[in-house]
């Protein structure tokens, strides 16, 4: 199955896209553009460890830029990201045929306050070697 006669059905890379989610909401300001993908085929990259997908201007394209993310929580700056594997379905044009959530290695939790940690520690489910930051205001 290749998209509009080129061969192409699907493309796999690892490049910094203008306006991917780098971590913590800071967005990638230099790299390759979405419009520089070809819209008509699946576009699957690397580089930054938050899965998520960039579509660029409305209607543009009929794929969006996939950020397969990182399968564990490399740092503290990936706190609380859900991560996940996906299946693919080449005979379906590489579409996602399944997401499915992982939680392997240790995980990164954060609290602003010792409220906020008394408030989340059971739903955090801690396991050994996940790390916990704590944010204490000096009181001086």
């Amino acid at each position: 199955m290749t998209a509009r006669g080129t061969g192409v059905s699907a493309i796999f890379c690892h490049v910094d896209v203008v306006g991917a989610d780098m971590s913590g909401g800071i967005l990638a300001q230099r790299g390759l553009g979405v419009e520089e993908f070809p819209g008509h085929v699946p576009v699957y990259t690397g580089h930054y460890h938050k899965p998520h997908a960039l579509w660029g201007k409305p209607g543009a394209r009929q794929h969006p830029v996939v950020y397969v993310g990182s399968q564990w929580q490399t740092s503290m700056s990936e706190a609380h990201e859900e991560k996940r594997l996906l299946l693919l379905d080449a005979s379906q044009g590489w579409a996602i045929a399944e997401e499915i959530p992982i939680s392997i290695g240790k995980r990164h939790f954060r609290a602003a306050s010792l409220a906020q940690l008394d408030a989340n520690l059971l739903s955090w489910s801690l396991r050994k070697g996940d790390r916990v930051q704590v944010r204490v205001e000096d009181a001086a």
